[in-house]
């Protein structure tokens, strides 16, 4: 019989007792008896009451403890993990290894002695190589001879290598994983405000997304100055490029101030580089579509920066941020609307057609040819069509 005990009010940490029933062969009743003198006496936890039947000899990898994900992880990567004893007897030269994708790396000896129901942490001499910017799968686990139960002798963990944090275009970011969490980072300006022992910042959520699951949100606070700022994203000389993402404001009617701002040369909000190009001015609690040119960042390495501000104000929540290129002149027939099929059609129908113009520039002559039958007729479309218009 396994029970945590404690005998604090406010238990920082409870504690694993047990007691070996082997001793009772009938059915048995178990009480828990609770004694203490007077009034204001300490209080008694008691949780996860269970009775178990323990093989004499059983163990297991519990836990994999390292590593973990993040960017640029090398050949040379810890693994740590925890060796339990399910078992009844004391346990001492347990074999335990790790594979990696699959394929065996190491196997090492956990010396022990490790008593009935207690764990110890291992740390192998052998390193992982998880160089390869992808998703790793790492297996660990027991090989201790004559055991009588092998269905928890091993634990997987998926480990993933973001690369480096260096960002090309076009970059699509929708915090679906955590890679963002690495490779930006967030300064708070404002007050240090501490809610449930933790610093209100930049955080992923799972709501007020626009794609997938995840968003990244700012929670009010009083006298907030928050910044969350890209990694550095390289900028073509040709061509037109801009930056999109969903903004959805948490109680509006409190909307204190968000922006974008741009930097050719800091990272950091306090460097003085940063130059505002965007405001929000019609804040909604609905995920809006926001798209900014960023001509003037032509050729530029640059840093983005997203800024809230307000003191107990609202939230803002973002997502699907994307930085993309399109060329300066680019267009194209997007449909034929007619002539349609049908019958006693004449030597004289009309052809219409639709054009967008996928470029950056406005289009004020516009060659267009169709052909019927080997027949082409070239004619030249004179209206304006502006940047990203369909016609």
């Amino acid at each position: 019989m396994i029970f945590r005990k404690n005998g604090r009010r406010r238990p920082p940490a409870m504690k694993c007792g047990k007691k070996q029933l082997s001793t009772y062969r009938q059915e048995i009743y178990i009480a828990f008896q609770y004694q203490a003198p007077g009034f204001g006496g300490l209080r008694w936890y008691i949780d996860d009451v269970s009775i178990v039947s323990l093989a004499d000899k059983d163990a297991g990898v519990s836990a994999i403890t390292q590593p973990v994900e993040g960017v640029n992880l090398s050949t040379q990567e810890t693994v740590s993990v925890i060796v339990k004893n399910y078992g009844f007897q004391e346990l001492t030269n347990i074999p335990v290894s790790f594979e990696v994708n699959g394929q065996w790396v190491a196997t090492e000896t956990v010396a022990g002695p490790i008593a009935s129901m207690n764990e110890v942490s291992h740390t192998f001499t052998q390193k992982a190589n998880l160089s390869a910017t992808q998703l790793h799968t790492i297996k660990a686990y027991t090989t201790l001879p004559d055991e009588q139960a092998t269905d928890n002798d091993s634990v997987s963990i998926q480990v993933r290598n973001y690369g480096d944090c260096s960002s090309s275009i076009p970059l699509m970011e929708s915090f679906e994983d955590n890679r963002a969490m690495f490779c930006w980072n967030s300064y708070e300006l404002g007050e240090k405000y501490i809610y449930n022992g933790e610093l209100r910042t930049w955080a992923i959520a799972e709501r007020y997304a626009t794609t997938g699951k995840r968003s990244i949100y700012h929670e009010n606070g009083p006298n907030q100055d928050s910044w969350l700022v890209t990694s550095q994203i390289h900028l073509s000389s040709t061509g037109t490029h801009f930056l999109s993402f969903e903004s959805a404001t948490i109680l509006p009617r409190f909307y204190g101030k968000h922006s974008v701002l741009i930097s050719t040369r800091s990272a950091d909000p306090e460097s003085g580089d940063f130059q505002e190009i965007w405001t929000e001015t019609s804040p909604s609690s609905d995920p809006v579509p926001v798209v900014l040119n960023l001509k003037d960042q032509a050729g530029e390495a640059i840093y983005i920066a997203f800024r809230y501000e307000g003191n107990n104000t609202d939230s803002w929540y973002i997502d699907d941020v994307h930085v993309y290129k399109i060329p300066y002149h680019d267009a194209g027939i997007t449909a034929i609307t007619s002539p349609v099929k049908g019958k006693n059609l004449t030597d004289h129908e009309t052809v219409t057609i639709q054009v967008k113009n996928s470029g950056s520039e406005t289009i004020t002559e516009l060659p267009v040819t169709f052909k019927v039958n080997n027949q082409e007729v070239t004619e030249t479309l004179r209206q304006p069509i502006r940047s990203l218009e369909e016609i």
